[in-house]
Order: C-alpha cells, then structure tokens, then sequence
C-alpha cells in the first residue's frame, strides 16, 4: 500500500473530505478574520507549533490532527494535497481559507483541530 498521502500529515493535519465552512454552522466571528483570511498576508505564522497529534484511519484514508500552538496567534500551515473539511479552536468553529497551498486561521486560541 502506498503511504504517499500520508506525506505532509506530520506538519498539517485536519480532516481530509470537502474544503471551505458549511454555512449551515455557527462559526467564531473573529475581527483578524477580514484581514488575515484575504490571501494577502505575508504568509508567515508568527506563531510555533508546540505539539501535534495525529488519529489516522487508514481504510478510510482520512486523519484528524490537533495542533497545540506555543501562544494564541494567526496560523499558516502548509496543506498542499490536503482537503479540509472542517476547522475548530477552543472558540468553536472557524472560518479558514486555503491560499497558495496554505492553511490560513485567524487568532487561533487553545488546540487547532
């Protein structure tokens, strides 16, 4: 069996399915949202990753990760290959982009899922 999907899964990691928010759920209105979900940031998170966790299901190729931070902060992750389905912090949902192969959450508080 080819494991090649599962490269990139130790640096980002959050649940393989559709991309974009399902407006049928509330989502954390936060005010970098504008800002840092435009595209145009520098890309840079200015924030480290501390720890992750990875819960993989191999028959159905798909993984949860959480991703603790070393401080609340605006995150972009490499997610390249990676459909998102679904993105949380300790706030509850939150709204997301991909922009050139990035992850982009504002304000990301407590563990990313």
């Amino acid at each position: 069996m080819r494991s090649r999907w599962l490269v990139g899964w130790s640096f980002v990691a959050f649940v393989a399915a559709g991309a974009g928010c399902a407006m049928d759920e509330d989502y954390v209105d936060d005010p970098e949202d504008a800002t840092w979900l435009d595209g145009k940031a520098d890309g840079a998170s200015g924030v480290n990753v501390k720890a992750t966790n990875l819960d993989v299901d191999l028959a159905a190729r798909t993984a949860v990760a959480t991703i603790e931070l070393e401080k609340a902060g605006s995150v972009a992750l490499e997610a390249s290959g990676l459909t998102i389905k679904k993105v949380t912090d300790s706030r509850g949902n939150r709204r997301y982009k991909i922009a050139d192969g990035k992850l982009l959450v504002s304000n990301v508080l407590g563990k990313l899922v």
